[in-house]
């Protein structure tokens, strides 16, 4: 497991402050709670600082919640202990110590069969995301080409068009021909038999 050092100064939210009184110093009534938070924050500030400086940062990103939110946390493990923290604002949510019922021994076990599986499934996301990425884009140098043939074929069919333009435009100038010509032999009727018209 890779450590990375963290030199952010995290804010402690107060539900925060709570579970750490409860979870980390075993007060269990409320009072308790209240009184050890308002006469050790800055202990439990500094304490649950030097957990995440010396844990690791196990996950980035969202995390799926039943309320609809979809918050950016980082997840730090700290031996059996798991720090949530705001990633923009760098507040420490809640802490809470993985506890499977057992002993610590078990509960390292599990956390570390569970590492091994964060592990392998964060690989296979990164191969699918390099995949993709490399399938992406081959598509996009297709769809590239296709767009410089369909701007090719826009060109042809817009000089087609006017090849059709310019050719209607004979047909309907060789009409008026036709007509002055017809014309003409009309007139020249009319004159040989002495009439203006038919």
């Amino acid at each position: 497991m890779e450590v990375i050092e963290n030199t952010i100064e995290y804010t402690i939210s107060r539900h925060c402050m709570e579970r750490y009184a409860e979870r980390i110093m075993g007060k269990d009534n409320l009072c308790d709670v209240k009184h050890f938070v308002i006469d050790n924050e800055d202990k439990i500030k500094t304490d649950i600082n030097k957990m995440i400086e010396h844990g690791e940062l196990i996950y980035a990103g969202r995390q799926n919640k039943k309320d609809g939110k979809n918050n950016i946390v980082d997840v730090y493990l700290k031996n059996c202990w798991i720090v949530i923290a705001d990633n923009k604002t760098h507040n420490v949510i809640t802490l809470y110590k993985v506890d499977l019922g057992l002993d610590d021994e078990f509960n390292k076990a599990y956390i570390s069969k569970m590492m091994e599986k964060l592990n392998a499934n964060k690989e296979a996301l990164e191969n699918i995301q390099q995949q993709v990425q490399e399938e992406s884009n081959t598509y996009r140098e297709m769809i590239a080409d296709a767009e410089v043939q369909i701007k090719e074929y826009r060109t042809m069919i817009k000089h087609l068009e006017e090849l059709c333009e310019g050719y209607k435009t004979i047909i309907d100038n060789n009409i008026v021909k036709v007509s002055q010509s017809s014309k003409e032999v009309t007139d020249t009727l009319n004159t040989l038999i002495g009439k203006k018209e038919f």
